[in-house]
C-alpha cells in the first residue's frame, strides 16, 4: 500500500516536471533568453533525480531500522527490572531472568523461569505488570513476551 502511494507520488512529480519543462522551454523560446532553453531539460532532470531519490532512500532506511535488533538502553532495562520487582515482590525469590531487546521500537521481553512452581496466575500478573511498566518507560513500546523455563534454553 505504502509502496503504491510512493509510486503515484513519484509519477506525479515526473509529470509535473515534464509539464514545467515544456512550458518554460516554450516561454524562453519567445524571449531574449532563448539560448537558455537548451539547459532547461538537463537542469530539470537533475532536480527531478534528486527529489525522486529521497523517497526510496527514506523507504530503505525505515526497512533497515525494522530489521535492526538492539539491546534496550541499560537504564531502561534496569528501570524495567526494578519496577517489576517493586510491583511483584513475590517473584523476588523466584529464579527469573529477563532478556530485553528492542526490535524496531518493539520491546521484546524474554522471561526465563528457573522455578517451575510459579503459578499461572502469577505469570499472567507478571505479563500485565510488565506491559504497564513498559508503557510507562516508553509509550511507543509494543511489548511481546515469551515465558520459558530455564531448562528449555
Amino acid at each position: 500500500m505504502k509502496t503504491g502511494a510512493c509510486k503515484w507520488k513519484m509519477d506525479i512529480w515526473f509529470t509535473l516536471v515534464i509539464l514545467v519543462v515544456f512550458i518554460t522551454s516554450h516561454i524562453l523560446h519567445h524571449t531574449k533568453y532563448e539560448h537558455l532553453g537548451a539547459y532547461i531539460d538537463p537542469l530539470m532532470c537533475i532536480i527531478l533525480s534528486i527529489v525522486l531519490v529521497i523517497t526510496p532512500i527514506k523507504f530503505l532506511w525505515q526497512n533497515v531500522k525494522t530489521l535492526i535488533i538492539t539491546t534496550v538502553e541499560k537504564d531502561k532495562e534496569i528501570e524495567f527490572k526494578e519496577s517489576i520487582k517493586e510491583a511483584m515482590p513475590e517473584i523476588e525469590e523466584s529464579d527469573i531472568q529477563f532478556k530485553i531487546l528492542d526490535v524496531a521500537n518493539h520491546f521484546w521481553v524474554d522471561i526465563y523461569i528457573g522455578n517451575h512452581s510459579i503459578l499461572t496466575k502469577t505469570l499472567i500478573r507478571l505479563e500485565e505488570e510488565s506491559q504497564r511498566i513498559a508503557k510507562d518507560i516508553n509509550p511507543n513500546f509494543k511489548v511481546t513476551f515469551h515465558f520459558r523455563h530455564t531448562s528449555e534454553v
